[in-house]
This record gives C-alpha cells, structure tokens and sequence, in this order.
C-alpha cells in the first residue's frame, strides 16, 4: 500500500466515449444481421413446405417479398381472392411506392404461382402463421439496422 504512493505509475489510456458507442453500436448491427440471417434459414424451411414458389418469384431480401409472406404463406390463401384484392392488399402493405401497374404484375405473377403450388401443409397448419411471425420479425430488425446506420 505504501508503495502505492512512492512509485509513479502511468495514467491508465481511456478510450473517448464517442469510439466506445462507434464499438457498440458495430457489435449491435452484427448482432442483428446474425439473428435476420438465423431467421432466413428458419422462415426458408418453412416456405419449403407452404409455398415454395414465393422464394423464386420474388427477391427473397426484399421487403416486398417479407410483406407478401405475411399476406400469403400458403397457396390457398392466394386463391381465396380476386387479382384486385391481391393487387390492393399488395400495394397497402408495401411501404415503397409501388405503382397498381407493378402491384398488379406481382398479384398476377402469385395467382398464377398459387396454381401451380402443391403445398405439403395446410393453410391452417402453425408453420404458416409461424413463418408470418418470422417474416414480420425479420423486417423489423431490417428496419433496425437501417437506424443503426
């Protein structure tokens, strides 16, 4: 203890707050990128069994494609409505400005992906409000990540 006062030490390095925040926040968007890829995976497993076609008719990192998922997990969902009611439930929930003509196109694009779908689960099965979960989840944490930067 009385050396303590004898020698003359160094003052200890303190890192500045702002790089100390700048390391945080770098480990924070790493740690959502590492959960949206996790969720992929899982939402990509599911799709396999309730609609596999969504994944090749739209970008599967697109918000359009998550919005479509959580409209339509299953094929009878789809089919249940008119290419109008695909058309103006496509354009509500899209955040972009996604033109009738366009919204339109994709309504017709996913009736006719919806006919050609032999789906291995039912519309009614819990993966499919499962994979609802999982594409909501997913956009929101993309959202998250846009804040980040």
């Amino acid at each position: 203890m009385l050396s303590h006062f004898r020698v003359e030490r160094e003052e200890t390095y303190q890192e500045e707050y702002y790089y100390k925040q700048m390391r945080a926040h770098t480990r924070y968007y790493d740690e959502l990128d590492h959960e949206i890829t996790h969720l992929f995976n899982r939402m990509h497993a599911i799709l396999q069994l309730s609609f596999p076609e969504l994944e090749r008719l739209f970008s599967k990192r697109s918000a359009l494609f998550l919005n479509i998922v959580q409209l339509y997990p299953h094929p009878d969902e789809v089919l249940a409505h008119s290419k109008t009611v695909i058309r103006n439930r496509i354009k509500a929930n899209t955040r972009k400005n996604l033109s009738l003509a366009r919204a339109e196109a994709k309504g017709i694009a996913l009736l006719e992906a919806a006919k050609e779908s032999y789906p291995a689960i039912l519309k009614d099965d819990i993966r499919c409000e499962q994979v609802r979960d999982y594409a909501k989840r997913i956009a929101d944490l993309k959202e998250k990540k846009e804040q980040l930067i």
